[in-house]
């Protein structure tokens, strides 16, 4: 009995330090998200006079000149840099520094610099489960009604201010759905999507756009995406923001 004993709990060991060994990058790597997210933020995320938080974006570009704007979805851990980009796959990859990392970066469609109109604005970032709390791993909790309640806000900072926005709707689509849909001939045209696409017909014909929020769901098969309206308006249109940050990086 003591020999099954000491060979039953010997296995026991054994698999546990297997599993350990092979966590532990991932373990490493998150971690090292956590900070770096952390210390951005410490270094990006100012709090004015009159206690209105703005972001400096002059730190920002420090550390990489594709940032254009800042998320902030209070009280979900979505606090995070969002990258423009030439294609949707470098920075599905790689994280704010450039760095290969398996949780990549917040980033904007690539269409968004050319073919686009600016209609339909869709922000991209990796879903690892609602413990991971990074990305959009907790944008998939707006599939409750009760979540979506409880956070309905989302602020955008570009460098010409920030835009609040409200969560209109959360639908699970296919990758190939028309909710990433950009190519709108006329602002018509782009009402009659948004009102098809979101179910809501509630103010669409006097917003200027739509901010699309999208991850993978929790096995991958699908998209949970989640359509925001503008609120409020920054300065400056989000089509002269892109502009301008090519202005400066060349």
């Amino acid at each position: 009995m003591k020999l099954f004993k000491r060979i039953y709990f010997g296995v026991l060991a054994a698999a546990v330090g297997v599993v350990v060994f092979l966590c532990s990058p991932y373990v490493k790597e998150y971690n090292k998200v956590k900070n770096d997210n952390r210390s951005i933020r410490e270094k990006a995320v100012k709090t004015s006079d009159d206690g209105t938080e703005y972001i400096d974006f002059a730190a920002l570009r420090k550390i990489n000149p594709d940032i254009a704007a800042w998320i902030k979805i209070p009280q979900t851990g979505i606090d995070n840099p969002v990258v423009t980009t030439e294609d949707n796959t470098f920075y599905l990859t790689h994280n704010i520094k450039k760095e290969q990392s398996r949780y990549g970066t917040l980033f904007f469609d690539a269409r968004m610099s050319s073919e686009s109109s600016g209609f339909n604005r869709i922000i991209y970032g990796h879903n690892f489960g609602r413990t991971a709390d990074v990305m959009f791993s907790n944008l998939t909790r707006y599939l409750d009604l009760a979540y979506l309640k409880k956070h309905p806000q989302v602020f955008l900072w570009t460098e010409f201010g920030r835009t609040d926005y409200e969560v209109l709707s959360v639908r699970e689509v296919s990758a190939q759905s028309d909710a990433f849909r950009m190519d709108f001939e006329s602002k018509k045209d782009f009402c009659q999507w948004a009102e098809t696409i979101t179910g809501s017909s509630n103010g669409i014909s006097d917003i200027s756009h739509i901010l699309t929020l999208s991850t993978c769901n929790q096995d991958g098969s699908r998209r949970v995406v989640v359509f925001c309206r503008a609120v409020t308006s920054s300065e400056c249109s989000f089509r002269k923001d892109m502009e301008n940050e090519k202005i400066n990086k060349n």
